[in-house]
C-alpha cells in the first residue's frame, strides 16, 4: 500500500537502510537514475552506484552525519534535478535515509532564456547621435527577482559607459503591465544612471504604467516624462546645445 501511494508522488523517491541498503525505488526514480528497481532493490547504494552510474551518492553522507542534503539544478542525464536527503527518524532512532528528486530541467531552461533575454535587452542601448542613446524596455513577465534586475542593470550601466553615453531615453512603449518591484527598478536604474553622469528621461509611458507609478510618485519625482520619443530627443537636443 504505502509503494503503491509512493509510486503516485510526483517525485523520485530512494530509501536506503542504516547499511545504505536500498530498499525501495519509486517508478520516477528509476526514470531519473536511468536504472531499474528489481537489480537496485537489495544492493548496496554506494557499489550499485559506482558500478552502474559511476557516481558515489551523497545519500550516505546522510547516514554518517544525520543531516539533511539539499542540491539544485543539478546536471544528471542531460536534465536538471531538485535533490532533498534526509535522514528517516523513527522513535529518536534513525533507520535509514531517503531522496526525494524533482526534475527542474523546464524551469532551469526557461530562467537561462530570461537571463540571456535580459542580458540582450540590457545590451540594447540604441545610440542616435554623439552622447545620445535610447533604451528600449521589453516586457518579461518571468522578470520577477531582485537578481534578476541587478544583471540587467550592470549591463545597461556597462552599455551606457561603453558606447560613451550621457543622455539616455528609456522608452516604455512596449511595457504594457508593471509591478511594484518594476517601478522601484526604474527609480534605481535612474538613480545609477544619474551617479554614472547620466541623464535618464522616461517615453511611452502607458496609462497602466503611469497609474503604477504613480502609486510611488516620490520616487520620480525628479524624472521627466515624454509621451514621445521624439519628444524626449528634442528635448536632449535643446540641452545638449
Amino acid at each position: 500500500m504505502l509503494d503503491a501511494t509512493l509510486d503516485q508522488l510526483d517525485v523520485g523517491v530512494l530509501v536506503i537502510d542504516t547499511n545504505g541498503t536500498i530498499v525501495f525505488v519509486n517508478t520516477l526514480s528509476e526514470k531519473y537514475l536511468g536504472i531499474k528497481r528489481e537489480e537496485a532493490l537489495h544492493e548496496n547504494m554506494g557499489d550499485y552506484f559506482q558500478a552502474k552510474l559511476n557516481h558515489k551518492p551523497d545519500l550516505l553522507t546522510v547516514l554518517s552525519t544525520k543531516k539533511e542534503i539539499s542540491r539544485s539544478a543539478v546536471p544528471f542525464g542531460g536534465k536538471y534535478y531538485d535533490v532533498v536527503m534526509k535522514p528517516l527518524i523513527r522513535n529518536g532512532e534513525m533507520i535509514g535515509a531517503i531522496g526525494e528528486t524533482t526534475d527542474v530541467t523546464e524551469y532551469v531552461l526557461e530562467q537561462r532564456k530570461l537571463s540571456q533575454a535580459i542580458r540582450d535587452m540590457a545590451a540594447n542601448i540604441v545610440p542616435v547621435m554623439s552622447k545620445l542613446g535610447v533604451l528600449p524596455l521589453q516586457p518579461l513577465s518571468g522578470m520577477a527577482y531582485n537578481d534578476e534586475y541587478t544583471v540587467f542593470l550592470e549591463k545597461a550601466l556597462t552599455s551606457c559607459l561603453e558606447i560613451k553615453i550621457e543622455y539616455l531615453a528609456v522608452d516604455l512603449t512596449a511595457v504594457v503591465d508593471a509591478n511594484e518591484m518594476f517601478i522601484a527598478f526604474l527609480q534605481r536604474l535612474t538613480n545609477c544612471l544619474r551617479l554614472v553622469g547620466v541623464e535618464a528621461v522616461f517615453t511611452g509611458v502607458r496609462p497602466n504604467v503611469a497609474s503604477a507609478m504613480a502609486d510611488m510618485e516620490e520616487y520620480f519625482a525628479d524624472s521627466r516624462f515624454f509621451t514621445q520619443l521624439s519628444q524626449a530627443l528634442e528635448y536632449f537636443a535643446v540641452i545638449k546645445e
